[in-house]
């Protein structure tokens, strides 16, 4: 019985804690597009880079390592 004393103050706490939480990314902006996401997924996002010409790249040798 005295476990009640301490579980039942816990779980107000963390219920407190969930709804403060809730109402934190609510205010935040987290739940604000709800359509996007989804179709986001499914283009593709990659950025165009200029190509350029690549040099070789040479190992060092061993005189160079010493």
């Amino acid at each position: 019985m005295s476990v009640l004393l301490l579980l039942i103050p816990v779980s107000l706490l963390l219920s407190a804690l969930f709804v403060w939480l809730c109402i934190a990314s609510i205010r935040g902006g987290q739940f604000d597009d709800l359509e996007s996401p989804r179709w986001r997924v499914l283009f593709d996002e990659r950025t165009e880079t200029p190509a350029r010409a690549a040099e070789p790249v040479q190992a060092p040798t061993l005189e160079e390592k010493a």
